[in-house]
């Protein structure tokens, strides 16, 4: 299952201070001294987000005035733990471990700017005590989800109630594959806890990941007619509106928090869909993302196209040194327009989209001006759509493990992505041999009720077209 994830972008300038040590992170040196790391006279590292980092900050504070984060991520994991370790004790140290082996973890969000205070990384103990909350009146994680307010830094939450471990960043810090890879790390910190050596100054900036950017392969500077085309390309898919989507069952005009349901196929269930898409010559993505799509033409019952956006996984086309590492975010997102006709037809329509995505040679150039502009399509109004923009993450079996040592046991793994607007937000992955499909959506528009009842007819749907 390919992976094809969610969402952000914008420019920003930063000018550097007097005397900085600017480090050179990609062969394409004059792209890549505009987002390098650079150590600067304050006793900070401090690097320029990369356009589609900074787009993606400008989208996530639309919320802001309400106390919520569009496009947050949160991500939780129950574990059991044996061997006489105090949950609170090992995630700490876990949680600093991880920092110093990746102080980038530690670096937050300042206007346009990421920023490492170099305190934070010689002074970690405090760090931890800023950024680790134990949390022994939620029942569990789900419901602590809601009350959960936007960070500017990635922060670590521990449920005592439930043995789970949660962990809330802001989107443009950490991407949808990449905060899965970051618990494995963790998970593999708590299971042999180890001292991390500090290092030097200078060799704290060569710990630092490059944006997408500049470390894209053979990607050449936005030029006019790339500007022209993205515009074009964003103005015929909004000229589709309105779209399908998950009708709004409450009133609500102001976004408040959010909450998330999970639908989870059995293995045996999961195996059989598995092996039916692909007789059908599809992958789980597509027959699902078909799913969704019939279920909310259903609903919708309007006759519309089915006009959202799906993510890039840039991954893809950065140099391949940096792919596997957890931070920093490489994603991006795409226009898509289906016209829901039936359940195999979506589902090749689908199947031509994600094979021309990946294998057109202008996407990797288009990806950088067609988040901009999307950006500023997303900022320029009220986001009224109601359409279900899927995050297809792929097989979490092949990133987490089912034990850590002889003690920790990962049980469940969840992700939810905050959505101020009418959206619901879903996540499609496979751990333990079963599909699970989680949605996040915001309780000022979606009563759990009607997600549900989504979530059963796409559950129908799937299981009645496969014949299974």
């Amino acid at each position: 299952m390919r992976p094809l994830r969610c969402l952000g972008f914008a420019l920003c300038t930063l000018l550097p201070l007097d005397g900085v040590q600017a480090l050179a992170l990609s062969p394409r040196d004059s792209v890549g001294q505009q987002y390098a790391w650079n150590l600067t006279a304050l006793n900070t590292y401090e690097r320029r987000e990369d356009p589609i980092e900074a787009g993606l900050q400008r989208m996530s504070v639309k919320g802001a005035p309400f106390g919520v984060e569009e496009f947050a991520l949160t991500s939780a994991i129950k574990i059991s733990l044996s061997g006489g370790q105090k949950l609170d004790d090992a995630a700490k140290g876990a949680w600093k471990q991880l920092a110093l082996t990746m102080p980038q973890l530690m670096a937050s969000m300042e206007g346009v700017n990421k920023v490492l205070r170099l305190d934070d990384y010689y002074n970690s103990d405090d760090w931890v005590s800023r950024t680790v909350f134990v949390d022994s009146t939620a029942p569990n994680a789900t419901q602590l989800l809601s009350s959960l307010k936007p960070v500017n830094h990635p922060v670590l939450y521990i449920v005592t109630e439930s043995n789970e471990l949660v962990i809330r960043a802001t989107h443009s810090a950490i991407d949808d594959h990449g905060i899965h890879l970051l618990w494995d790390k963790f998970l593999r910190a708590m299971a042999q806890p180890a001292t991390i050596p500090l290092v030097s100054q200078n060799q704290l900036g060569q710990k630092l990941q490059p944006p997408a950017y500049p470390v894209a392969a053979d990607l050449a500077q936005t030029t006019a007619g790339d500007e022209l085309k993205a515009q074009q390309i964003l103005a015929d898919w909004a000229a589709q509106m309105p779209t399908i989507g998950v009708p709004v069952s409450k009133a609500g005009v102001v976004p408040v928090g959010s909450t998330r349901q999970r639908s989870k196929y059995s293995a045996s269930e999961t195996s059989q869909i598995i092996a039916k898409a692909k007789a059908n010559g599809y992958s789980l993505t597509e027959v699902v993302h078909a799913a969704l799509i019939s279920a909310a033409a259903q609903m919708s019952n309007s006759g519309a196209k089915y006009v959202s956006v799906v993510a890039v996984d840039t991954r893809e086309f950065i140099e391949q040194q940096f792919q596997s590492t957890p931070l920093p975010f490489y994603e991006s997102v795409w226009p898509l327009v289906i016209n829901p006709t039936n359940f195999f037809d979506i589902a090749t329509q689908l199947k031509n989209f994600y094979n021309g995505l990946y294998t057109n040679p202008e996407t990797k150039q288009l990806v950088p001006p067609i988040f901009e502009n999307f950006a500023n399509l997303f900022l320029a109004a009220p986001v009224t759509s109601t359409d279900p923009i899927l995050s297809s993450i792929g097989s979490l079996d092949g990133i987490l493990q089912n034990n850590y040592g002889a003690d920790i046991k990962l049980q469940d793994v969840w992700l939810a992505a905050d959505s101020t607007t009418p959206q619901p937000i879903f996540h499609l992955t496979t751990f333990n041999e079963e599909i699970r499909l989680d949605v996040t959506y915001n309780q000022a528009y979606h009563a759990d009720s009607t997600l549900g009842q989504y979530l059963q007819l796409v559950r129908q749907i799937l299981l009645q077209q496969l014949q299974i």
